[in-house]
């Protein structure tokens, strides 16, 4: 996942803002070394994040998955607190660096910190109450999106007094990754949550299947599928009108189209242990939106960049 995250927040500056960038002769705020900067901090927080969960949930994982975990098997709990620690501290100050010094930006910069206290709350709280963890990793995966384009705040507002034609797609699209990255975060989470209810339920947590059941929680994933589907085909809708063609054929392959495979076989999952293959399925849309980043990069230069090819 943190390769992953990775080459998303590489491809929102590589395959969008750069090359709309490039149409005006303008080049991004951030320079390359700070961007890198950036996405190091997005990584380190990501991963205290994993080692806050693992230090928490080591009795909760050996009941759901007892064959993955290596806390107190070949690690300890108190190395596992102090690298989460350690990650949160310099993961939170390099991005604060790279939002003061980088772009300038001091209330952006606070969103590093308080993106890693809410992991630590999460990993003691948040998931164990209802909605409440759904919706934070729900909105911490649209804030990683997001933030990228929040620390070329400054570039943005030039973009959008000389040329409002480039900044209107500019903002559509990363709208559309960034809810896109809210909306699988929040299904994934709480698909997840049926999977694991058998060891919440016995280590007490009040996850949304356990208190509510199967059925109410197979409601509120329809629905949610609904909504973003809605919105995705009508993004798709108006990129195919602007002459993306291609780009929107790959949302709607890549995207829209396992989506549609989840919506119609979650009607036939009954047990906790069927909803796994929901989890593949949305990690499948999760990879496919990541791989639209190429085309949009072929759409708007009109070749795919060599390292595509490999």
């Amino acid at each position: 996942m943190l390769v992953f995250v990775g080459l998303v927040l590489l491809g929102w500056r590589l395959a969008l803002w750069t090359p709309l960038l490039q149409k005006v002769g303008l080049t991004p705020h951030l320079s390359a070394e700070w961007y890198g900067a950036f996405i190091v901090s997005v990584l380190l927080i990501m991963c205290s994040g994993y080692l806050f969960n693992a230090y928490h949930d080591v009795s909760v994982d050996l009941l759901n998955r007892p064959g993955s975990v290596v806390v107190d098997r070949w690690i300890s709990r108190k190395t596992i607190l102090i690298g989460a620690l350690v990650c949160a501290s310099l993961g939170s100050v390099l991005g604060m660096l790279v939002a003061f010094l980088g772009a300038g930006l001091l209330l952006t910069g606070m969103l590093f910190p308080l993106s890693a206290l809410l992991l630590w709350q999460y990993s003691t709280v948040y998931q164990r109450l209802s909605l409440a963890g759904v919706f934070t990793l729900a909105f911490l995966g649209g804030l990683i999106v997001w933030l990228p384009f929040l620390l070329e705040a400054n570039r943005y507002e030039e973009l959008a007094y000389y040329y409002p034609v480039l900044a209107q797609p500019a903002l559509e699209f990363t709208l559309f990754y960034s809810l896109s990255a809210f909306a699988l975060n929040f299904l994934r989470a709480l698909t997840g949550d049926i999977v694991d209810m058998d060891g919440d339920w016995r280590m007490g947590a009040r996850t949304f299947p356990i208190r509510h059941g199967i059925p109410a929680t197979r409601r509120l994933l329809l629905i949610s599928t609904l909504l973003y589907l809605s919105y995705a085909l009508y993004f798709a809708w108006r990129t195919g009108t602007r002459g993306f063609g291609f780009y929107t054929a790959g949302i709607g392959a890549l995207v829209i189209l396992p989506l549609l495979v989840y919506l119609a076989g979650m009607t036939g999952w009954d047990e906790p242990p069927a909803f796994r293959r929901g989890i593949r399925l949305l990690q499948i849309a999760m990879i496919g939106c990541a791989l639209t980043y190429l085309l949009l990069y072929w759409s708007l230069t009109g070749y795919l960049p060599a390292w595509t090819l490999f």
